[in-house]
């Protein structure tokens, strides 16, 4: 008993640990996170941040960290809860970053977006969104522009308002950024010198307008009132339709363990089901149950070994994560009861809805003072399976 205590405690510590502060309510709009309102034409898909994916539907709750991807034939529709939108054109891939001290911020990875920002009356915030990409970071406050990319080279183009752009956040934070405002465009690539207001050019809107016509980057594309665009709070037509990101997703793991003990190397197998549950961002749970069998004692005899835990694991990258927590174990005759610790890197094998998902590197530490058999670490390599 006094070993399922200790784990009783490392539990709720491990919890205390990987809750984050979640708000008294929910509010039907998601909080502050943007809602796929449309979709026309082709298909989107929704990259997470583990590397799942998920086909793109109108009313989807964008989280923070998840990424929209178009195909060559699609546009989608954002909705900011402040009525604010971005309009993605086909081929692109956009993703939805942490708001920070009221700013919203969004990565533009290839493609364009159109941003039909709504004017807010803040005191001492200079911009409420920022656009980045790897060539620029561009300041908006109320603002109808166009922001493209290729994957080295940024051009951004002002049709009502004014932008300022950088070339990193810190510039935009000093306000060395060059303004741009509307009927004026400005490229820069990361090899080229800080845009500054010298390189700012001008364009023909119309001509312009008849170009974002045919990628369907028009708020007519999407029914919406071309002649006033900053003014529309979140359609409600959609209010209804919206939905929370799926918090249940699962996961079977399949390793193999190379244990050693006081009587040598032991080699056993091991499956184990994982419910994870999304939290938020990049954080998750991680349940764990395994039964396995485990050669023990002298003479060598099998008995089966049973594990029930949980813990946290977190997204370091899009192809990485780690996870760490507690756990209790029974070994049958052979040793007490105890609990353990335990700790894996998780190695993603492809970002796409692949049957294996990742290489399960880890171990788990044991303390159990006094028990015949009294193992310290477990080493062990597996796969995980599932979605």
């Amino acid at each position: 008993m006094r070993g399922f205590s200790h784990f009783l405690k490392a539990a709720g510590l491990v919890l205390t640990l990987s809750l984050p502060q979640l708000p008294s309510e929910v509010k039907a709009w998601a909080g502050d996170r943007p809602v796929l309102s449309a979709l026309v034409q082709g298909k989107a898909k929704i990259i997470g941040w583990n590397g799942y994916v998920q086909p793109a539907e109108p009313g989807r709750v964008l989280e923070v960290g998840e990424v929209i991807e178009t195909d060559e034939s699609a546009s989608a529709l954002l909705t900011y809860p402040d009525g604010s939108r971005a309009l993605l054109g086909p081929g692109t891939r956009f993703e939805v970053k942490a708001k920070v001290e009221g700013v919203e911020t969004n990565e533009l990875t290839k493609g364009s977006v159109r941003g039909i920002i709504k004017k807010r009356d803040q005191k001492n915030v200079r911009h409420h969104y920022l656009f980045k990409n790897r060539a620029a970071v561009m300041g908006v406050r109320g603002t109808d522009f166009v922001m493209s990319f290729d994957g080295v080279n940024s051009d951004t183009r002002v049709l009502e308002g004014l932008v300022e752009v950088a070339g990193d956040e810190n510039m935009l934070a000093e306000g060395s950024g060059a303004p741009v405002k509307g009927g004026e465009w400005l490229a820069n690539a990361p090899s080229a010198p800080f845009p500054t207001s010298s390189a700012v050019q001008t364009f023909d809107p119309n001509a312009y307008g008849r170009e974002l016509d045919g990628r369907r980057m028009t708020p007519e594309t999407y029914g919406l009132d071309p002649r006033n665009p900053f003014a529309g709070e979140p359609e409600s037509e959609f209010n209804s339709r919206i939905q929370e990101t799926r918090f249940s997703r699962f996961r079977i793991g399949a390793s193999y363990l190379f244990q050693r003990n006081t009587l040598g190397w032991d080699y056993t197998g091991q499956l184990s089901w994982n419910p994870q549950i999304r939290i938020l961002n990049r954080l998750g749970l991680v349940g764990y149950l395994a039964a396995f069998p485990l050669r023990l004692g002298e003479p060598r005899r099998w008995v089966l070994c049973s594990r029930i835990g949980f813990g946290g694991r977190v997204s370091l990258s899009r192809g990485i994560a780690a996870e760490a927590g507690v756990g209790h174990e029974s070994w049958g005759p052979y040793t007490n009861s105890g609990p353990f610790f335990f700790g894996n890197l998780i190695l993603g094998a492809s970002a796409r809805s692949a049957p294996i998902r990742g290489l399960v590197l880890g171990m788990t530490y044991y303390d159990r003072k006094g028990s015949v058999w009294d193992p310290t670490a477990v080493y062990h390599v597996g796969i995980e399976f599932g979605r």
